[in-house]
């Protein structure tokens, strides 16, 4: 048997979610693995404990469960920043509240295992604090001032193109952490966001910084596979595999450079169990089928028999409020900067793409 450890930092409006999340990865393991799950929580309810207790034992009698409760001087030392929830940060605490672990996974509650992931656990991490995926979106700038905060000019040559990760899902290696003082520095950075009101992602932007502060990006990288954000549009469970055809009516080009932007930051020494070619983990995000606000419908379908097994329901989707005139004037800004933030090589990818499908297009026709 392999046993399998996996962090989640939750509350108690996330244990719903979770527990439909938990379905989807038992569901989806090997014989062999057994998963065994460590549940971060501050003030989680006893009957929320027993109600994920409970149906982990259905799912895999064998796997244990264990509850860690944040104290109030650990909760303490985590600020509340913005609209994130201190929870997102409590995985930092990791190193300090999992003492005889080395490596574990770490996965947010909202996301969606479709594939055994026992692998993960197995990767030759070594000088790497951490795997995870590149996102979709850069917030490099966020790095850059923190670093101007902190006087760091060694990530200079770096800063602005190492490959910014989602940390939605991650591989931590929790020796590297303890070794390095991370867990220290993790809650250094939280508060110098505080203390200067820098808009950040704050656990996010953290661990972004702390791979590359030292001016070597230090990051393993995942493709695109093991952290979906929006890349790649399963429809079914069993419909997860990777497929462009770029001759198809169909063929979504958009995604298809998503995916290749995403994967070029991929580790040379990439572990041969890697899947490149079926959706792992897909994370919702924005995309929460559970939440009304939800940006799409898109993931509903897949969602609803996990949300149906634990009783979780799914609100229709909600349309946005008409935008008021300076919420119009704010959007026009952002997609100014959005444009002003693409590199030339994006561009390049973009003008690629499009041609590629144009070509396509008039050879379908002549």
């Amino acid at each position: 048997m392999n046993r399998v450890p996996i962090a989640y930092t939750i509350n108690d409006i996330y244990t719903k979610p979770l527990m439909a999340q938990l379905v989807s990865l038992y569901e989806h393991a090997k014989e062999s693995t057994i998963y065994d799950l460590y549940i971060i929580s501050r003030d989680l309810s006893t009957e929320n404990k027993q109600e994920i207790g409970n149906l982990v034992y259905e799912l895999c009698a064998k796997a244990k469960v264990q509850f860690v409760d944040i104290t109030s001087d650990q909760a303490r030392i985590i600020p509340n920043i913005g609209s994130w929830g201190r929870e997102v940060n409590y995985r930092g605490l990791l190193p300090e509240l999992l003492p005889d672990i080395d490596k574990i996974i770490y996965l947010d509650a909202d996301t969606l295992v479709l594939e055994d992931i026992s692998h993960l656990a197995e990767l030759d991490l070594d000088d790497h604090p951490y795997a995870a995926s590149a996102d979709v979106s850069e917030y490099n700038q966020h790095l850059v001032e923190i670093a101007r905060i902190e006087r760091n000019f060694v990530i200079k040559d770096i800063v602005l193109t190492h490959g910014y990760i989602n940390t939605g899902v991650l591989v931590i290696n929790l020796a590297y952490w303890r070794q390095h003082h991370w867990q220290s520095e993790f809650i250094r950075l939280l508060n110098i966001f505080v203390k200067y009101r820098v808009d950040v992602f704050p656990d996010q932007d953290a661990l972004n910084y702390l791979a590359i502060r030292d001016g070597i990006n230090r990051i393993y990288y995942l493709p695109s596979t093991y952290n979906s954000l929006f890349t790649h549009n399963v429809s079914s469970i069993t419909e997860n595999h990777v497929h462009f055809d770029m001759t198809a009516p169909s063929y979504d080009w958009y995604s298809h450079v998503r995916m290749i932007y995403r994967n070029r930051y991929l580790s040379k020494n990439l572990d041969a169990r890697i899947m490149m070619d079926r959706v792992v983990i897909i994370h919702f995000c924005s995309w929460k089928p559970w939440v009304a606000t939800r940006g799409s419908d898109h993931f509903v379908s897949l969602f609803t028999p996990y949300a149906q097994r634990v009783g979780l329901l799914i609100p229709p989707k909600s349309s946005p409020a008409p935008q008021t005139a300076l919420e119009k004037v704010k959007d026009s800004l952002r997609l100014q900067n959005l444009f002003r933030k693409y590199k030339k090589e994006k561009l390049i990818i973009f003008i690629i793409f499009s041609l590629g499908v144009t070509s396509g297009y008039l050879l379908s026709i002549f």
